[in-house]
């Protein structure tokens, strides 16, 4: 009976330094996914319509900083695409399925001016970023990934610019592409976390754009 006691005792301690380990490792995920900074953007190509540059000028008049932003992209109409990417890294130490990605929403009501098209996985062999598809990435290792915003002009937004006063001509809407939701799997858990990017694209909307 006490041999069988002590089996017994053993056998849980083992079975909860796996558990233990178990939970330390899927934790670890969460502090060792990273983001880093948007490496490349741009508007489409054959879709960036309406999109250019901010100016001095325009940014005189809007007040918008160009500080901390890798672009500042002036939107003079909506349906314009932009697209930017970055290197996702797994410091951890267990492998993760990246399943997909999004920019963060907000709460219902906050006016934003971009709507995802599409995620984005590459460069391939000819240099060309592809659409997303599950990707694992396993200890230290990373993987190019972007995404495809459109600009859009929101309910919100448009009875805005349309108030009495002209409030279309003074008013003006910055959206930043960041921060970035990521969903994943990690020892057949599904997970998510938001990584904020450094020096992300900024896209300025004037209301007028949307009166």
């Amino acid at each position: 009976m006490a041999f069988g006691r002590e089996r017994g005792r053993l056998l849980a301690i083992v079975l909860a330094c796996l558990a233990a380990g178990y939970l330390i490792a899927l934790a670890s995920t969460r502090l060792a996914l990273a983001g880093g900074e948007v490496g490349w953007s741009g508007p489409v190509s054959g879709k960036g319509i309406g999109l250019a540059s901010m100016t001095m000028a325009e940014q005189a008049r809007s007040g918008m900083s160009r500080q901390g932003y890798s672009q500042v992209l002036w939107a003079t109409r909506p349906g314009g695409e932009v697209s930017f990417g970055f290197d996702l890294h797994n410091g951890g130490v267990v492998p993760i399925t990246v399943v997909g990605l999004e920019l963060r929403g907000f709460d219902p009501g906050v006016v934003n001016a971009l709507a995802q098209r599409g995620a984005l996985l590459g460069p391939d062999g000819r240099g060309r970023m592809t659409p997303f598809r599950p990707v694992t990435l396993g200890p230290g290792a990373s993987v190019a990934v972007g995404l495809t915003e459109r600009i859009r002009c929101d309910q919100t937004l448009r009875r805005d610019a349309r108030l009495p006063g002209h409030r279309g001509d003074h008013s003006y809407l910055g959206d930043a592409t960041s921060p970035v939701v990521v969903h994943y799997t990690a020892l057949g858990v599904s997970m998510s976390q938001t990584l904020s990017l450094s020096k992300p694209v900024l896209v300025v909307l004037p209301y007028a754009s949307c009166a």
